[in-house]
């Protein structure tokens, strides 16, 4: 199987950071980027981002951003908030397959990981009209 790469603008990458200084540094670059999106910790959840993205065909897709306990070390996943995801690229557990987990980076950023599911849900805005995903397909 061929390795895709990822061509990454820096303002979504966080290199050098403490961290103890992570999280502040993740908040200016969702503010800045997807001001939209906010993040939130809560019991059930734990710590996760929300927020709304609006693709090229003007569809609103509500999405939640939960970051697992070793974040980040450990990709995050995107859950659909109210509307239907079903396509081939979801994941049992019902989240957006964005990448593979053995892909993800520690310097990806929570900013990147919204920027992907804006890819993604662009996609599946033509899968929804077409039957087929645009693009480079991988094995889940």
């Amino acid at each position: 199987m061929s390795q895709i790469h990822y061509v990454v603008p820096n303002g979504l990458l966080i290199r050098d950071t403490p961290a103890d200084k992570r999280m502040f540094v993740e908040q200016q670059k969702i503010k800045k980027h997807f001001p939209q999106f906010g993040l939130y910790r809560n019991p059930e959840v734990g710590l996760h981002a929300r927020g709304v993205l609006q693709t090229t065909a003007r569809n609103l897709y509500p999405i939640r951003i939960v970051l697992p306990p070793d974040y980040p070390h450990s990709i995050p996943s995107i859950f659909p908030l109210g509307w239907d995801s079903s396509c081939p690229h979801v994941y049992v557990r019902g989240n957006l397959c964005i990448m593979r987990p053995e892909q993800w980076r520690p310097f990806y950023s929570v900013a990147f990981v919204i920027a992907r599911g804006a890819l993604w849900l662009n996609k599946f805005d033509v899968y929804k009209s077409t039957g087929r995903w645009p693009g480079n397909e991988q094995s889940h």
